[in-house]
């Protein structure tokens, strides 16, 4: 958890406050009022979308080296070896759990980039409760088309207002952390 995510909270629980206000004022038949006191609600829910989309752009891809874990609070995810065979590309991967409780990732995706172009990766095993202080490790083998001249696997984790969370990975324009499969 960053200082983004109870900077989102409040922000929601402001707004929801504020629509409140101005629903009670709507049906008060105080029109005018109601309609001034959207101005402060809209306001907020526009400068916070323009500092989610700011700092999205803002952001850079960031290549990890193979072997790195990339964790998302107690549950991490690494790619600790690539060999490739003709047009299949093995991936030695491994999850695990770096909290005391067992415990199963949120909505955990792998996405790969050939040369640019995201496909979502099947992965049933990333969704596999995982003890405390316990590693998966796993193989996945996937086919490389033969044009293709660079090949990147994302790994996600994260649903609900993940998206809508300044700086989160998952929230829209964002850059996203990459392994380099093919350079």
């Amino acid at each position: 958890m960053t200082i983004f995510t109870p900077i989102f909270l409040l922000v929601f629980l402001v707004l929801v406050v504020l629509f409140v206000r101005v629903f009670v004022l709507a049906v008060s038949k105080n029109g005018a009022t109601a309609f001034r006191a959207t101005i402060a609600p809209v306001s907020l829910a526009i400068v916070y979308t323009l500092t989610l989309v700011g700092v999205g752009l803002a952001s850079r891809n960031t290549t990890l080296p193979i072997g790195w874990r990339k964790c998302f609070d107690d549950w991490c995810f690494a790619v600790t070896e690539v060999k490739r065979s003709g047009n299949h590309l093995d991936l030695r991967v491994e999850t695990s759990n770096t909290g005391r409780r067992a415990q199963r990732p949120d909505s955990p995706k792998l996405s790969l980039v050939f040369d640019g172009q995201a496909f979502g990766l099947a992965c049933p095993q990333l969704n596999d409760r995982l003890e405390g202080h316990s590693q998966h490790p796993f193989t996945i083998t996937i086919q490389v088309p033969d044009t293709v001249q660079k090949v990147d696997l994302i790994a996600t984790e994260g649903g609900g207002p993940s998206a809508l969370i300044i700086g989160d990975e998952n929230s829209p324009f964002h850059g996203k952390s990459v392994w380099r499969l093919v350079p």
